[in-house]
């Protein structure tokens, strides 16, 4: 998948919806028509994307969650709040990314997550989706971003 057929998709969310079925669900059905390798590229670049907003300069511009040390933070929440930057499209991405305080805050769309899912259970008709995309996108997967060692890192997981 194209790069500008990426940000394209993520174009197609229906902000102005009550529902977040709703707002996806546009990108969905685009998504569904494209081809199953599609689909899963279309993946692929979304682990990369949030790959890349996985760091501790993030984490400390999300809001009133934002990564504080010696208290608790949610993984979880940091993974929508990066999800919401790239739904929001490449403008807001690219300036994310070179200015970590443009980050937005206390916003999230964890929606964002499924949309490869649901687009291939449309055009299959199967709930089996098992795409693994090669870059974890999980909070604290970018060692390098966070500055930490493997071994730091996995304690900041528990």
């Amino acid at each position: 998948m194209r790069e500008d057929l990426f940000w394209e998709l993520m174009g197609k969310f229906d902000w102005k919806t009550d529902s977040t079925d709703e707002v996806v669900q546009l990108v969905v059905e685009a998504l569904a028509q494209r081809s199953l390798a599609e689909i899963d590229q279309c993946e692929e670049m979304l682990a990369n994307k949030l790959y890349q907003l996985d760091g501790l300069e993030y984490a400390q511009e999300i809001g009133e969650q934002a990564y504080q040390e010696g208290t608790y933070f949610s993984g979880d929440y940091f993974l929508y709040a990066r999800c919401w930057v790239i739904a929001a499209g490449k403008s807001l991405f690219q300036q994310v990314l070179s200015d970590a305080s443009k980050m937005p805050k206390d916003s999230d769309f964890e929606a964002l997550l499924y949309v490869a899912e649901k687009a291939y259970e449309l055009k299959t008709g199967k709930t089996d989706y098992n795409y693994l995309p090669q870059k974890n996108y999980e909070t604290y997967s970018n060692k390098k971003a966070w500055g930490k060692t493997e071994e730091e890192t996995e304690t900041l997981v528990l």
